[in-house]
Order: C-alpha cells, then sequence, then structure tokens
C-alpha cells in the first residue's frame, strides 16, 4: 500500500499507532497487551517506509501530548484538539 501510495506523491507520511497504555478508556492489561502489539506493528511500518523512496515513518509513541484535551468524549479517538495537536507533531517532524 505505501509503495502504492509512494507513485502517486511526492511524500507518503505513516505515523505510528498511539501509546494504547495511556488512553483513559483502554484498562491497564489490555493497554499494555495492545502496546506491545502496537510497538510490532510500528516495526515493520519503520522498515516498510525505509525501504520506499518518498515515505516517511513517525513514532506516535512518546511524542504526542495526551493532555486531557486529547482525547474526544468517548475518552478513546482523539478530539478535534487531539487532532491538531497530532498534526502540529507530525509537521513539525517533517519540517526537520
Amino acid at each position: 500500500m505505501i509503495g502504492e501510495l509512494a507513485q502517486r506523491a511526492d511524500q507518503v507520511v505513516v505515523t505510528g499507532i498511539p501509546p494504547f497504555a495511556k488512553f483513559p478508556s483502554v484498562p491497564g492489561t489490555l493497554g499494555r497487551y495492545l502496546g506491545e502489539r502496537a510497538a510490532v506493528l510500528d516495526e515493520v511500518a519503520q522498515r516498510v517506509c525505509a525501504d520506499v523512496q518518498g515515505a516517511t515513518w513517525i513514532g506516535s509513541t512518546n511524542v504526542l501530548p495526551m493532555g486531557p484535551d486529547f482525547f474526544a468524549r468517548d475518552r478513546f479517538h482523539p478530539s478535534a484538539q487531539g487532532y491538531r495537536e497530532w498534526a502540529q507533531v507530525v509537521a513539525g517532524k517533517l519540517a526537520l
């Protein structure tokens, strides 16, 4: 999929999976398990991006400002403010 997108765009950005253990609606044990699985997926995505010209992988685990305004009412999905903050992190990484 990343290769196909890279053929159609100058740049493809893949963000890592956010840290489920910090999600207010996810119980601790489940959050740790999902975090471990996410780390494996992130590792694969990072390798794939490294092999595709024009693809960039940006981690999410330790860079998202996950304060009280980050989550929507369901305490799982990002709020509008959370998405803005996430986009700012990604834009900042791309500007480097």
